[in-house]
């Protein structure tokens, strides 16, 4: 196992009594180092949790709660621990001052060991978040964990000579490949079907000019964009034909869509494609041709494009990436960097994993909660305002745990990715993984209830009264869409609609909407009296597996209808 660093993390509290019962004179250290795995010859995990106080002041008895995250679910095993503990529900925890507890004295330590009922593989597997709330409303976050390595990496071996694959150890095994294997200067990645390497260079400059138009405008246009941003070079483009120092794009109807063919030479750069796709990966091709140095040094008035013959069509149609928003959000504009990487290699569809339990990420105009409540994360959730703190983003709204697309952020990262044929499929998953969906419209049915008791019930996605019991993988207990219930189907056509009026304004075209599928829980839906309902009114339905399959078939109806195409989860 990587050995960690040790991060402290303080925590401050003062009193006039010398105890802390609000808040600002305590230093607290919080350290957690894993001890066993296969503990007790079971597929489960021994290890311990300290509190340090390094502060000057007591921690009093009683007053505060402690939250964090931790993704296994476990139990104390220490004899009779000073700490109660609750799970609250998917990853949030919280310990709550026993009467066995003693006020915790400067310089003292309290040591709590616990069996997690699964393995713990690495460090991103430790408790996280820690934060404090006290009884007074104030809460006080906690940074990040020291990680301590096992006294004995064997005990924490799962198999024999199981090893963590670090990044120290990858990088290694990369230097050790590259130190066997001939890498050729100039080579393009990924492998192109045909690739030969000349002797000589093409010298790119200000007076290099381009040759082409018509289906290759708009990739003219990028190339030239792309290159003036990284170098000092201004291209003109001419109709005229020239023989040297030219770049020129030709029509080939034959090749296929994504094919291309390109030719360098010490005078010029042809480029032959049968649509701007073709041509948009030559061009990439081209720039993976470019010497790193020449990158890295910024502005240059020349470029040396070593001389190439190549012929490229793709060996999958469709070259995927899949990013989850949803429980670590990511900016604007780092969709746009990984937008531009992707293009670099070819990849030619982003999966865009816009919402799951712990967030929904996309402004829809007809549903504003999505993202007023569903967005954020914060110790808020009990008023039902927010969601709660998962995965370490702590009490607060100011971490990767908050933050949505709005819906001009959205159209620019369409417009972004079709301009570098980038297909981006939008998922909004169903049934379960919903918990941020079902939240959202519980809040919107909280709030319209009073004035319009049908439109507040429109496009509810749980059944009052459901009685089910159930732990999702992430352990949620209320994460799963009522699919026995008609609004739930109000609710993801209009979801649907939305979302394809969003492209149609810019016109980029959507030819699916991935509605998930996976990792629905035993026990959902059996108690829903919208399920006893339904089977007293469709005799096709007798169990929860006629539910998903029901499911699954109208989201196909409400596709088809609008001329898309579902995608989903295979399990």
């Amino acid at each position: 196992m990587k050995i960690l660093a040790y991060i402290v993390v303080f925590l401050s509290v003062m009193t006039s009594v010398g105890f802390s019962q609000s808040g600002s004179d305590v230093s607290i250290k919080v350290s957690w180092q894993p001890l066993e795995n296969n503990y007790n010859g079971k597929e489960e995990a021994l290890s311990r949790i300290v509190f340090k106080n390094e502060g000057k002041t007591v921690l009093a008895k009683s007053g505060w709660k402690l939250y964090f995250n931790f993704i296994r679910i476990f139990e104390p095993n220490t004899p009779n621990p000073v700490l109660d503990i609750q799970h609250i529900n998917g990853d949030l925890f919280v310990l709550t001052p026993n009467d066995s507890f003693k006020p915790l004295a400067p310089g003292e330590e309290l040591e709590l060991q616990i069996v997690s009922k699964s393995w713990i593989v690495n460090f991103n597997d430790s408790p996280q978040g820690f934060y404090i709330a006290w009884d007074n409303g104030k809460i006080t976050q906690l940074g990040e964990v020291e990680r301590l390595e096992p006294v004995d990496k064997k005990k924490f071996y799962r198999v024999a000579n199981d090893v963590e694959m670090t990044p120290d150890l990858i990088f290694e095994k990369n230097k050790r490949y590259a130190a066997s294997h001939s890498v050729q200067p100039g080579k393009i990645f990924p492998t192109p079907s045909k690739f030969m390497l000349g002797v000589d260079h093409f010298a790119l400059t200000g007076s290099t000019t381009i040759l082409g138009g018509g289906l290759f405008t708009n990739e003219i246009d990028y190339f030239m964009s792309e290159l003036g941003e990284l170098f000092s070079i201004n291209f003109s483009i001419h109709k005229k034909l020239r023989s040297k120092d030219v770049i020129k794009f030709k029509l080939d109807e034959t090749l296929q869509e994504e094919a291309y063919k390109l030719l360098v030479t010490k005078d010029s750069i042809v480029v032959t494609s049968s649509c701007g796709k073709g041509a948009f990966y030559a061009i990439q091709s081209i720039k993976s041709l470019i010497k790193p140095e020449d990158y890295k040094s910024g502005k240059k008035d020349v470029i040396h494009i070593p001389c190439v013959e190549v012929y490229d069509e793709p060996r999958f149609a469709s070259r995927g990436f899949m990013i989850d928003v949803a429980r670590n959000f990511q900016s604007k504009k780092q969709i746009l960097k990984l937008i531009d990487i992707l293009s670099f290699y070819k990849i030619n569809t982003l999966h865009f994993h816009l919402n799951d339990d712990e967030g929904w990420r996309l402004e829809l105009p007809s549903f504003p909660e999505l993202t007023s409540v569903s967005s954020v994360r914060s110790h808020a959730y009990i008023s039902s305002s927010s969601l709660p703190p998962s995965y370490g983003s702590g009490p607060t709204n100011k971490n990767s745990g908050t933050g949505y697309y709005s819906i001009q952020d959205f159209k620019e990262i369409l417009l972004y990715a079709n301009t570098r044929h980038v297909q981006v499929i939008p998922e909004i998953e169903t049934p379960g993984h919903a918990r941020a969906a079902v939240k959202a419209m519980q809040y919107r049915f909280e709030r319209l209830k009073d004035k319009d008791r049908n439109e507040a019930e429109k496009y509810l996605l749980y059944s009052a009264g459901d009685t089910s019991k159930y732990s999702s993988v992430q352990k949620w207990n209320d994460n799963v869409m009522d699919v026995s219930l008609s609004s739930v189907y109000n609710f993801l056509e209009q979801v649907t609609d939305d979302i394809i009026g969003i492209y149609k304004s810019i016109n980029v075209p959507l030819n699916t909407i991935h509605f998930g599928g996976d990792e629905v829980p035993n026990g959902v839906w059996e108690g829903s009296p919208a399920f006893e309902k339904l089977k007293n009114e469709d005799s096709n339905i007798k169990t929860v597996e006629d539910l998903w399959v029901r499911h699954f078939n109208k989201l196909y109806d409400i596709l088809n209808a609008r001329g898309l195409y579902l995608s989903g989860w295979e399990e």
